[in-house]
């Protein structure tokens, strides 16, 4: 009520990373809010963990390389440990240069390309999901946008509304939408906010209430999650409906694309990063595909 602008808990939208909470809650009801439920990051891939672990014994880009090249598995069944050895390889040969602080100049779309593929291409071994980037628009965005556009009788027929952009969207088995990305060239608050903390949401909460639409009984069951990339760090968002009908989003702290001094260091949490966010979208879509939505009337 005292908001004079439009603030995310008028959309039922509780982000716990948002500042203005902290005025609300005391820090232990916080806390409780935070922890409710399965955790953020959930368990990873075994083999990807165990690699990382002895990734970590290695400090150097050229050591990284060379590990990577060793790593043995059948790119056929291990797609994952595919990911993470070319992966470690494209991302260590940009460290190799004698002089590579041009990599920091490269505009949005070259970043995403070369500095956080791979946050998308983990999902190459997906066999359901794809990460389609290229700006796409939301689907669930837009017809959230046009659920109320009616055909012509009274008044003529609004115009179709298209769904926000992202610069990724991931999509299970062609048309669920799971989660998405964006992402800012530069450190800029105010685009952090503008993208973060408020454009971001609210499509991910679309993209979620599309599915429970659908599947009612999944409610508290599903997730969507998405990264907000600034300048050098990212943070995961996981969005859900935990209990009740308030859609909470919990963030993680932002990790830092690495440097020279510190590339090992500053790489493995990244790509820890990227495997939980697959998780999560993968246990979302195995959820909602396996269950059997019950037939019932249509109402408005």
């Amino acid at each position: 009520m005292k908001c004079n602008f439009y603030h995310l808990s008028q959309s039922l939208i509780l982000d716990l990373g948002n500042a203005h909470w902290t005025e609300v809650f005391s820090e232990e009801e916080l806390e409780e809010l935070e922890g409710f439920g399965r955790p953020v990051l959930p368990p990873i891939d075994k083999a990807v963990e165990a690699n990382l672990n002895n990734l970590r014994k290695v400090k150097t880009a050229r050591e990284a390389y060379e590990f990577a090249r060793r790593m043995e598995y059948d790119v056929e069944v291990d797609g994952m440990l595919a990911w993470l050895s070319l992966t470690l390889q494209n991302t260590a040969s940009l460290f190799l240069k004698k002089n590579n602080y041009n990599i920091q100049q490269y505009l949005e779309s070259e970043k995403l390309y070369y500095l956080w593929s791979f946050v998308n291409t983990i999902f190459n071994d997906s066999e359901y999901i794809d990460a389609l980037g290229k700006e796409k628009s939301s689907v669930a965005n837009a017809e959230a946008s046009n659920n109320k556009r009616k055909i012509s009788a009274v008044n003529v027929v609004n115009s179709l509304k298209i769904g926000r952009r992202m610069d990724t969207v991931y999509v299970g088995a062609g048309d669920v939408e799971l989660g998405c990305l964006k992402i800012g060239k530069t450190s800029d608050q105010t685009k952090e906010w503008s993208d973060g903390l408020i454009k971001m949401p609210i499509v991910m909460r679309d993209m979620l209430l599309k599915m429970v639409n659908r599947s009612p009984d999944l409610i508290n069951k599903l997730h969507t999650m998405g990264y907000n990339i600034n300048g050098n760090d990212i943070v995961l968002l996981d969005m859900d409906i935990p209990q009740g009908y308030i859609t909470r989003i919990r963030r993680t702290r932002p990790a830092e694309y690495p440097n020279k001094d510190n590339f090992v260091v500053r790489l493995c949490p990244l790509l820890k990063l990227a495997a939980c966010g697959k998780q999560i979208a993968e246990d979302t879509y195995e959820t909602y595909s396996s269950y059997e939505v019950p037939l019932s009337t249509l109402t408005f």
